[in-house]
């Protein structure tokens, strides 16, 4: 009784495809005797049918038969305990009002579904197989998947509302057979308020694309207002380009259906680090990961958080910042009180030379010096009472100059940013 739609509709399957391959040889064959000026351009014409691809949709879709049959018959167990044990009430099956609930439930649930079979890797590895065809015809519509595992999570929660197990497979049989009347090239834009409510051929066409602004859109299979509500829909301006964005140029169906597992398998194997190998099974599809960071990663990390700490509070830890002034790249004026308030100057704190009084020092392009005559000046000023450090206290004498910074470990990075010191800042 499950599968009784789809196997009712498959006659009605083989009449609709012959009569688009009818359609499409009629409107060639019109095109041809009209001469190349009359007919339409090179990049509007459809391409309608090809045999080898029409051979591999068929084949694939007699694979994905026998494939869903053997998932019905695993999850059905699975639906009926959790109708039976969990489910707070039991919806009747014999009203009107209960199938079209279950029809809208179905058709969310495939939403959501098709969604994150689009914007996660795992579940597009098994997804891609429906859309590595170049042509989008009736027989596209089989090209289905053998692996329809993520199904089952996104139905699980319709037995808990109280939806009997088999009206889930006779509706999710209904969703399936409408969207198979959405892929063709044959049906123009339909009245708008069609087009508002309902997935139709032109917004199907749009979800097959692999054209920049087309892909992972249009995800509903009866509603489009799901997309509409939710952010994912686009409306077809300009015939799509379809297949794939890395076509894979094979008619092997083994290879269609399990080539990117593969891929996902080589990407793992090669990520050196374990949230990068995650990413790789749960990001979106053509995600890489960034490269890791090289030497000096802890200390130079710690300088960051504190260069990013001085240009929030324009204050270094334990001291206070230089500030630069304008044109100083340029070999402007170093005189630490004409720095205006701002962005912290990059020190490069260490012995050097003295400039005769009354002087004004220039600095070398593209590089900040702290002089030693200015390091009064940057000094944090002394609390009235409070005594005279030990560091700075003139008991501990000066020998051939002044002793410019307070002892600790610099991480000093090129283009910007100031030093960052371990074990104290700038006294």
């Amino acid at each position: 009784m499950i599968n009784t739609p789809l196997l009712y509709a498959t006659p009605f399957f083989a009449l609709f495809a012959g009569i688009e391959l009818a359609s499409f040889v009629l409107l060639d064959r019109a095109e041809r005797r009209q001469g190349p000026a009359a007919g339409r351009p090179a990049a509007d014409r459809v391409k309608g049918y090809a045999w080898p691809d029409s051979r591999t949709n068929l084949v694939m879709g007699m694979g994905s038969l026998v494939s869903t049959a053997v998932l019905k018959a695993a999850t059905l167990v699975l639906f009926v305990y959790l109708y039976a044990a969990f489910a707070p009430w039991h919806l009747p099956t014999d009203t009107w009002w209960s199938w079209v609930l279950l029809l809208i439930a179905v058709d969310l649930a495939w939403y959501l579904n098709h969604r994150f079979s689009h914007r996660v890797r795992i579940g597009w590895a098994g997804h891609q197989a429906h859309h590595s065809s170049e042509y989008f015809n009736f027989t596209t519509a089989v090209r289905q998947k053998w692996n329809p595992w993520s199904e089952a999570i996104f139905w699980a929660p319709l037995p808990l509302l109280g939806f009997a197990p088999w009206t889930i497979y006779v509706a999710f049989s209904l969703n399936l057979i409408y969207q198979f009347f959405t892929h063709t090239e044959a049906v123009g834009k339909l009245p708008r308020p069609v087009e508002f409510v309902l997935n139709t051929p032109s917004h199907h066409r749009v979800h097959h694309a692999s054209d920049p602004e087309y892909l992972d859109k249009n995800y509903g299979g009866i509603l489009i207002v799901w997309d509409r509500l939710l952010g994912t829909f686009q409306e077809e301006t300009h015939r799509p380009t379809y297949g794939l964005t890395k076509p894979v140029d094979t008619y092997n169906v083994f290879k269609l259906q399990y080539h990117e597992y593969g891929n996902i398998l080589a990407d793992v194997r090669a990520a050196p680090r374990f949230r990068d190998k995650l990413g790789h099974v749960f990001r979106p599809p053509g995600w890489k990961p960034t490269p890791p960071r090289r030497g000096g990663r802890r200390r130079c990390a710690r300088a960051r958080r504190r260069q990013l700490s001085s240009d929030r509070t324009g204050r270094r830890h334990g001291g206070t910042v230089a500030q630069p002034v304008p044109g100083l790249d340029r070999g402007g004026e170093t005189d630490p009180r004409a720095y205006p308030p701002g962005v912290p100057v990059r020190l490069a704190v260490g012995p050097a030379p003295l400039e005769p009084r009354g002087s004004t020092p220039k600095l070398p392009k593209g590089r900040h010096v702290l002089l030693p005559q200015h390091l009064s000046a940057l000094r944090r000023p002394r609390r009235a009472g409070h005594p005279r450090s030990p560091r700075s206290s003139p008991a501990r004498g000066r020998r051939g100059g002044h002793r410019p910074a307070a002892r600790g470990r610099l991480c000093l990075r090129r283009g910007g940013g100031g030093p960052a010191r371990r074990g104290g800042g700038l006294r």
